[in-house]
């Protein structure tokens, strides 16, 4: 016998006490959830807006680099104002340890809609890196813009 009482969202079997499930009760819960999941996964709606989408689809990634100056600001020009960015330099770890001066250089930074790394700010046209010529020992300091050094960007509009 079917269950006394129903999920209030699927309305699948929620047995009580006295109740006696059958095979057929659980085989129709199956069916119930696997038809919920299908329309979710077929949905290429319900997750991202149509504007995103046609933004994905239409080249919204940028990948380019820059070979620091060492001054100490920097614009990056892009022709658009960045949604999320990541920047690394192309021969450094993330973050490395400097044992001469007890500070940390951070070669790497993040815009996000959610925050942005020290040393790295969002404009109209792209971004802009910071590079701090002097370490504050036992501090890190942000190297996004060193002289010489190759700098990478993966962009997001």
């Amino acid at each position: 016998m079917a269950s006394s009482q129903k999920t209030s969202h699927l309305q699948l079997n929620h047995w009580l006490g006295s109740d006696k499930p059958k095979r057929e009760d659980f085989n129709l819960d199956n069916q119930l959830i696997d038809s919920a999941i299908k329309t979710h996964v077929q949905d290429t709606g319900a997750h991202v807006t149509d504007a995103e989408r046609e933004t994905w689809n239409s080249g919204a990634f940028t990948l380019g680099s820059y070979v620091g100056d060492g001054a100490a600001s920097r614009a990056i020009a892009l022709g658009y104002r960045p949604r999320v960015l990541l920047l690394f330099t192309a021969d450094r770890p993330l973050c490395e340890y400097n044992a001469a001066v007890n500070t940390n250089n951070v070669y790497s930074a993040a815009i996000t809609p959610l925050g942005v790394s020290k040393g790295i700010a969002a404009t109209d046209n792209g971004f802009t890196v910071e590079t701090n010529a002097t370490a504050v020992t036992g501090s890190s300091t942000c190297a996004l813009n060193q002289s010489g050094k190759t700098y990478l960007y993966l962009v997001y509009r």
